[in-house]
């Protein structure tokens, strides 16, 4: 779901969903949020909460991997790397690992 949303982003077919989004405060930063929260959280109940250290590994994996793409984005032309939607991405990871320890326990 993921691959195909920066897949569809990155080669501009989202680009009618994206300029609307710009007109309402906040979205990208609350989209980052809620589809980075759902995907870690269900990465970490596909992974029955195992943990690595002392995080989930599914929030772990997804933060770690949506952090590099963010980063990538540097050098995709007609997308821009932004600090705030890494920083949101990585509270939905935390959001996911603190929910999935909810649920499970």
């Amino acid at each position: 779901m993921v691959a195909t949303i920066i897949a569809l982003a990155d080669t501009g077919h989202l680009a009618w969903v994206l300029s609307f989004l710009q007109s309402i405060p906040m979205s990208d930063k609350v989209c980052h949020f809620i589809l980075v929260g759902t995907l870690g959280y269900l990465f970490n109940q596909a992974l029955s909460c195992r943990k690595l250290g002392p995080v989930l590994l599914g929030s772990l994996v997804i933060g770690i991997v949506l952090t590099a793409e963010e980063i990538s984005q540097r050098w995709v032309p007609g997308r821009t790397f932004d600090y705030g939607d890494m920083a949101a991405n990585i509270a939905g990871c935390i959001a996911a690992d603190l929910l999935s320890r909810r649920r499970k326990g």
